[in-house]
């Protein structure tokens, strides 16, 4: 029977754990437990890599001593600057239905693949920039339904949907690194909220809305299910080493002293503390959480943050804490607060509910415990292989979702590996959004070796390996004339109004205008388009609406203003259309002017602003607007509404008396109450005031009648 290997490495501790399968029963044979001396983790990350490899070397020995010879280990990583990233994969099956479980998780990598791609993409980086820690299944989806399994399904396209959780890798380096110095090697890394709800929620409890919250000392790592699956995982950068700090401020301890006292609170109902002046007290354990009861709070406060925004921003049905950090007195109860779930709702689960786990005869272990098994579980399971390689003496670490190569390698570091094969070299160029490959002519032989060996960008690679290249030496002409790609140039003729007119397509190179005898380069983008509409076409030839059928014009105190952009009607052979419209070669647009616009119109193509001041009227907030000027035509006043013709004359009045109280009634109406007289009172700010009184912004209004005031003043 096969041994596995788990290793947890936490900011206080290192837990290193052999498991067994036996009969789908997984038995814990043995545990070692070493305490870091000091502060080499700090919020999950390895700050000391030599001090941790140094206690890595202490569990490994004692192990072996009991257990035979450990070379390989599954690992977990902190949710330190954690990203997680969704991301779809989908394959024909309309000839080929899915026959095998390898199928259905080629088919989850592939997804993979994709997430790590868009991942880089959105974070400028490359895809060796991030190393995946582990993933979960969304859903199952045949011709675009949700499906339980995808085995022998039938129809056109079966695809998956996953949730990828990435981090940068230089995370995963350092606890490799330290790995390496204890002569270990990486078998598989998952993160740790994975391993934990791997252990702690299985299927069948992935329907209920929960929430697992890992609590170390450095990190608070989360993880949410719901729908049959685990929708979400975050990170909080905060947990135990806040609390132990708050005790060594309000205690004045050092930091390991004040660690051993947050200990005690959770078994003593008094501490003998003996602080750095050498001053020595009993604390009742009440009086020390209500000093550190404000970290405790914001602890909470913070972890009941990332659960509802990773839940939809909603709490969820039930909460289940781990680690050593959940024993922190009163946290779980403050955590049901923020949430507002009963405190029953809000649990600390140890191994022993680990239905598939045996611990050994007499064990009793605490809930700091649930992780390091749940990562000897997740090593049972098929993981994606782990491996490192060196490309110019810098380490690539890869995930091998696919037989990896030469290409993947150069491309996980930054490095163009189309600069760097020595076959018949292809340039990529983006052409209207399709991707182009274009032969490059070769001149000499480039420097491009796999473990000093001459290779081949398909050559694929593993553990170890070692890549150099010479970039200077690469032997192809990385740019060629754009004209060679576009010999000709896309155009249309176009009659508008009469008027023949030849539009021809403008060329772009990466947003940029440019002719077609420029240089083009790998990985230029290209853009050669017509203009796609009507208002395009005009504006490409340098016409407007206006222009062409003759602008709508009116007279405005004494002067004259041409209007653009509105009143018109545009026919397309004969039928009425509109400026955002497309069109073909040899179209008939005519364009005519309407006959009349609205005030309303005139305000808006003029750019008119209007008055607008908020008040507060019987205690609610009133927005109020008028024009910023009344026109007159024929000295009679004109609402919005109001049409004129092309060439109207009219006078514009700026209107300066700004707002009346008398204003207000245009936008609300006045119920009068049954019990009141005729009579009634307007107020301005607490004042009687009357109709015509000037308000401004910000001004408190009232209308009261008499049975109103006597009802405020009883």
């Amino acid at each position: 029977m096969e041994k596995i290997f788990a290793l947890d490495i936490g900011t206080h501790s290192i837990v290193g754990m052999i498991l067994e399968k036996r009969n789908n029963t997984y038995f814990i044979l043995d545990i070692e437990v070493r305490t870091h001396r000091t502060r080499a983790m700090k919020d999950g990350q390895i700050h000391d890599i030599p001090a941790v490899s140094l206690l890595i070397s202490d569990i490994k020995k004692g192990l072996e001593t009991r257990n035979g010879a450990l070379e390989s280990v599954f690992a977990a990583a902190a949710g330190r600057s954690l990203k997680t990233q969704k991301a779809c994969s989908y394959q024909h099956i309309a000839d080929y239905p899915i026959k095998t479980e390898e199928d259905i998780r080629q088919l989850e990598r592939e997804a993979l693949e994709k997430a790590l791609i868009q991942l880089s993409t959105e974070n400028g980086a490359a895809s060796g920039e991030y190393i995946c820690a582990g993933y979960s299944v969304l859903s199952y989806m045949v011709d675009g339904h949700k499906i339980g399994c995808l085995l022998e399904q039938y129809g056109l396209k079966a695809g998956v949907e996953i949730i990828a959780a990435f981090l940068p890798k230089g995370v995963v380096e350092s606890l490799t690194a330290a790995l390496n110095r204890a002569s270990l090697q990486l078998a598989g890394l998952t993160l740790e909220p994975i391993a934990a709800i791997s252990a702690l929620v299985g299927p069948s409890m992935r329907n209920l809305n929960l929430a697992l919250v890992d609590i170390g000392a450095g990190t608070a790592d989360v993880a949410i299910t719901d729908q049959d699956t685990v929708i979400a995982y975050g990170m909080v950068p905060a947990a135990g080493d806040r609390i132990t700090e708050s005790l060594a401020r309000e205690l004045l301890l050092d930091f390991q002293q004040a660690e051993k006292v947050k200990r005690e609170l959770m078994t003593e109902e008094s501490i003998t503390v003996k602080n750095v002046l050498g001053h020595e007290s009993r604390i009742p354990k009440e009086e020390a959480v209500r000093r550190i009861s404000p970290a405790l709070d914001a602890l909470a406060d913070s972890i009941a943050g990332e659960i509802i925004k990773l839940n939809h921003h909603k709490p969820p049905q039930a909460v289940i804490l781990i680690g050593g950090g959940s024993q922190t007195p009163k946290l779980p109860r403050l955590l049901a607060g923020k949430l507002q779930l009963p405190e029953e709702r809000v649990v600390i689960q140890c191994p022993d509910a680990i239905p598939c786990a045996v611990l050994p005869e007499g064990t009793l272990l605490g809930p700091e415990y649930v992780t390091p098994i749940g990562i000897g579980l997740t090593g049972i399971y098929p993981s994606i292989p782990y491996i490192q390689v060196t490309v110019n003496d810098q380490k690539v670490s890869l995930f091998q979702y696919k037989q990896l190569t030469v290409r993947e390698a150069l491309a996980a570091c930054g490095k163009n590996p189309e600069r760097c094969s020595p076959d018949d070299q292809m340039m990529t160029v983006e052409l209207n959004h399709k991707l182009l490959q274009i032969p490059l002519k070769k001149k000499k032989h480039a420097a491009l070796l796999l473990n000093q060996q001459p290779c081949f960008l398909e050559d694929p690679i593993v553990e170890g390996d070692s890549i150099k290249f010479d970039l200077e030496s690469s032997p192809y002409s990385d740019a060629i004339v754009l004209s060679e790609l576009l010999p000709e140039v896309p155009r249309k003729t176009i009659s508008i109004n009469g008027i023949t007119y030849v539009v021809e397509a403008r060329v772009f190179v990466n947003g940029r205008p440019a002719d077609r005898n420029v240089f083009v380069k790998n990985g230029d983008r290209i853009s050669c388009r017509l203009p796609q509409t009507i208002q395009h076409l005009l504006e490409s030839l340098r016409l407007t609406s206006g222009a062409v059928s003759g602008s709508f014009k009116v007279r405005i105190n004494s002067r004259l203003y041409a209007i653009e952009g509105i009143g018109f009607r545009i026919c397309k052979n004969g039928a009425e259309t509109y400026n955002d419209a497309d069109y073909e070669d040899q179209d008939d647009i005519v364009i005519e002017r309407h006959t009349s616009i609205t005030i309303e119109e005139l305000c808006k193509s003029l750019k008119l602003p209007r008055q607008v001041i908020e008040v507060s009227f019987n205690g609610k907030k009133l927005r109020l607007e008028k024009p910023f000027a009344d026109f007159f035509m024929d000295g009679k006043l004109l609402d919005e509404n109001n049409e004129i013709e092309h060439l109207a004359d009219l006078t514009m009045i700026q209107n300066k008396e700004g707002f009346i109280f008398q204003d207000i009634f245009q936008s609300i109406e006045i119920e009068m109450p049954p019990s009141a007289s005729s009579k009634f009172l307007l107020l301005k700010n607490n004042k009687e005031s009357s109709f015509d009184e000037q308000i401004e912004a910000g001004d408190e209004l009232k209308l009261m009648w008499p049975a109103s005031r006597r009802m405020e003043k009883a």
